[in-house]
Order: C-alpha cells, then structure tokens, then sequence
C-alpha cells in the first residue's frame, strides 16, 4: 500500500525505517485500510510498529449534534463526544441490559469508530 511505502521508506532495495514519520499529504487507501474510520498502530512486519498520533489542539471544544458516549456500564459515568470523530467502539447490549458488550465486528484490537459506524 502506499502507507506500507512511506513508513518502509525503500531507498535501493533496502527499508530504512525512520524513528518518525510525518505524512504530509493523504495517502490513498489499499485494502482492509479503507474500512477503517481511523489508524492507532500500524505493522508493516519484521516487528515494526508505527503509532498515529493525533496533532494536539486541533479539534474545537464545542460542536453540533453531540452524543452521549459510555464507558460499558449504562449507568456509570459518561461525556460527551463529536459524532463526526472517532471516539467510540462498536458494542451492543440486550434491551434491558446495562453492561455493554464489544462488538466481534472490530477490524483491530481497541479500534475507534466514528458515530455512523458503530450505530
């Protein structure tokens, strides 16, 4: 994929994998990458792992339409959380069921979602 090329960095045959990486433009997606709402870590093999991280302060403090999101229990604590970012997980919970279960239907281990997806 054109991510798997910039993180891999071939320069004559040979990877040379960079403590950071910044892309500075979008990369188009290839594969399983398309159906994910975001990116936590990436492996592109021989034990290399990569972690997105979020730019700091870029998102704005109040927003339209937000939702109400939970941590497992109905009842325990919650906040709120802009729909149109990946902030939940898919779960799902009998009526009458306060305990929500993870969803099996997750593409990675503690994957984020947006609203629209995991509804």
């Amino acid at each position: 994929s054109g991510l798997r090329s910039k993180l891999c960095n071939e320069t004559s045959g040979k990877f040379q994998y960079e403590m950071t990486v910044t892309l500075n433009e979008n990369i188009r997606c290839y594969g399983d990458e398309c159906s994910a709402d975001t990116v936590r870590v990436v492996g592109i093999g021989d034990d290399i792992y990569y972690e997105y991280v979020r730019p700091p302060c870029v998102e704005q403090a109040f927003y339209n339409n937000a939702r109400k999101v939970i941590y497992r229990e109905r009842l325990a604590d919650s906040s709120c959380a802009n729909p149109l970012l990946p902030y939940a997980s898919e779960a799902c919970c009998a009526t009458g069921d306060l305990r929500a279960q993870r969803s099996p239907d997750y593409l990675y281990d503690q994957e984020r979602v947006l609203f629209t997806t995991a509804e």
